[in-house]
Protein backbone atom coordinates (compact mmCIF):
# COMPACT_ATOMS: atom_id res chain seq x y z
CA UNK A 1 0.00 0.00 0.00
CA UNK A 2 1.41 3.37 -1.02
CA UNK A 3 -0.19 5.86 1.36
CA UNK A 4 0.43 9.56 0.79
CA UNK A 5 1.05 11.31 4.10
CA UNK A 6 2.53 14.68 4.93
CA UNK A 7 5.80 13.01 5.77
CA UNK A 8 6.33 11.68 2.25
CA UNK A 9 8.60 13.72 -0.02
CA UNK A 10 5.81 14.06 -2.59
CA UNK A 11 3.35 15.56 -0.10
CA UNK A 12 5.97 17.86 1.44
CA UNK A 13 7.06 18.97 -2.04
CA UNK A 14 3.46 19.77 -2.98
CA UNK A 15 2.97 21.70 0.25
CA UNK A 16 6.26 23.59 -0.25
CA UNK A 17 5.18 24.45 -3.80
CA UNK A 18 1.89 25.84 -2.49
CA UNK A 19 3.75 27.93 0.10
CA UNK A 20 6.19 29.23 -2.54
CA UNK A 21 3.35 30.14 -4.91
CA UNK A 22 1.31 31.81 -2.16
CA UNK A 23 4.28 33.82 -0.93
CA UNK A 24 5.39 34.77 -4.45
CA UNK A 25 1.92 36.04 -5.26
CA UNK A 26 1.58 37.89 -1.95
CA UNK A 27 5.00 39.55 -2.19
CA UNK A 28 4.98 39.95 -5.98
CA UNK A 29 8.23 38.00 -6.37
CA UNK A 30 9.20 35.27 -8.84
CA UNK A 31 8.82 31.78 -7.37
CA UNK A 32 12.33 31.01 -8.65
CA UNK A 33 13.78 33.44 -6.07
CA UNK A 34 12.36 31.40 -3.19
CA UNK A 35 13.66 28.34 -1.37
CA UNK A 36 13.19 26.84 2.09
CA UNK A 37 16.08 28.89 3.48
CA UNK A 38 14.68 32.21 2.23
CA UNK A 39 14.21 34.45 5.26
CA UNK A 40 11.30 36.81 5.69
CA UNK A 41 13.80 39.52 6.52
CA UNK A 42 15.42 39.11 3.09
CA UNK A 43 11.96 39.50 1.53
CA UNK A 44 11.35 42.60 3.67
CA UNK A 45 8.22 41.01 5.12
CA UNK A 46 6.68 42.45 8.24
CA UNK A 47 4.30 40.76 10.68
CA UNK A 48 1.25 41.87 8.68
CA UNK A 49 2.65 40.32 5.48
CA UNK A 50 3.29 37.08 7.35
CA UNK A 51 -0.19 37.02 8.90
CA UNK A 52 -1.79 37.64 5.50
CA UNK A 53 0.24 34.83 3.96
CA UNK A 54 -0.85 32.46 6.74
CA UNK A 55 -4.50 33.46 6.19
CA UNK A 56 -4.15 32.70 2.47
CA UNK A 57 -2.69 29.29 3.30
CA UNK A 58 -5.53 28.63 5.75
CA UNK A 59 -8.07 29.35 3.02
CA UNK A 60 -6.27 27.20 0.48
CA UNK A 61 -5.77 24.26 2.87
CA UNK A 62 -9.14 24.58 4.65
CA UNK A 63 -7.51 24.51 8.07
CA UNK A 64 -6.62 26.82 10.95
CA UNK A 65 -2.97 27.68 11.44
CA UNK A 66 -2.09 28.83 14.97
CA UNK A 67 -1.13 32.46 14.41
CA UNK A 68 0.56 32.66 17.80
CA UNK A 69 3.23 30.42 16.27
CA UNK A 70 3.75 32.96 13.50
CA UNK A 71 5.99 35.17 15.61
CA UNK A 72 8.59 32.38 15.69
CA UNK A 73 8.74 32.01 11.91
CA UNK A 74 11.87 33.29 10.24
CA UNK A 75 12.00 31.42 6.93
CA UNK A 76 9.87 29.62 4.38
CA UNK A 77 11.13 26.34 5.83
CA UNK A 78 9.68 27.36 9.20
CA UNK A 79 6.29 27.90 7.54
CA UNK A 80 6.51 24.47 5.91
CA UNK A 81 7.17 22.86 9.29
CA UNK A 82 4.34 24.78 10.98
CA UNK A 83 1.82 23.94 8.26
CA UNK A 84 2.92 20.29 8.12
CA UNK A 85 2.57 19.94 11.90
CA UNK A 86 -0.80 21.72 11.86
CA UNK A 87 -2.18 19.44 9.16
CA UNK A 88 -0.85 16.32 10.88
CA UNK A 89 -2.45 17.36 14.19
CA UNK A 90 -5.75 18.08 12.44
CA UNK A 91 -5.57 14.68 10.74
CA UNK A 92 -4.94 12.93 14.06
CA UNK A 93 -7.88 14.72 15.68
CA UNK A 94 -10.12 13.60 12.84
CA UNK A 95 -8.97 10.00 13.13
CA UNK A 96 -9.27 9.85 16.94
CA UNK A 97 -12.52 11.83 17.30
CA UNK A 98 -15.46 9.69 18.43
CA UNK A 99 -18.13 9.35 15.79
CA UNK A 100 -21.54 10.63 16.71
Amino acid sequence: MNELTLTTPTARDALAKLIFETLAKRMRRPVEELNLQTSFESLQMDSLDLAEMLFLLEEELKTTIPLDQGVKLQSIGDVLELVTNTLQEASLKTVTSPQQ
